[in-house]
């Protein structure tokens, strides 16, 4: 299911960035870039008020932020793998960026599928020795 959600152009790796809003901010430009959405202000507010409600980090360096908007167009997932490791708003360090821009309804499907698939130590490895966009999506698919 992940998979659908999935392009190689939506994912940037060894990206330097300094703070969580950074990362989110960079990754929505580009989801706008490539048409996921039309805009991305309303959307960013929707993940940022998300982000206030409670962490997206899942520990194992990884985030998942996420939001929906009347901008979006279709759901899909971008990602970044930071050079350095950056510190969530609950302390914990993260690597790994997945950023969900979802059709309303689609958020927590997503999320929680997402999640479930990056809890699997056997991704988590395949992620980390990934130098290409397609080994990212290939590694998504185990």
């Amino acid at each position: 299911m992940i998979q659908e959600y999935l392009s190689e152009e939506l994912i940037q790796l060894d990206i330097q960035v300094e703070m969580r809003e950074e990362v989110i901010d960079r990754l929505a430009e580009l989801m706008e870039a490539k048409g996921i959405m039309a805009r991305n202000e309303d959307f960013l507010y929707n993940v940022f008020e998300r982000e206030r409600n409670g962490t997206t980090s899942m520990g194992s360096e990884i985030a998942i932020p996420y939001g929906t908007s009347k901008d979006v167009n279709r759901s899909a997932i971008a990602v970044a793998r930071l050079i350095k490791p950056i510190y969530w708003d609950d302390g914990n360090p993260v690597s790994y960026v997945f950023l969900i821009a979802a059709l309303k309804g689609e958020e927590t499907v997503l999320y929680s599928s997402l999640k479930e698939k990056l809890m699997d130590q056997k991704v988590r490895e395949q992620l980390k020795i990934a130098s290409t966009p397609v080994q990212v999506v290939s590694a998504l698919q185990i």
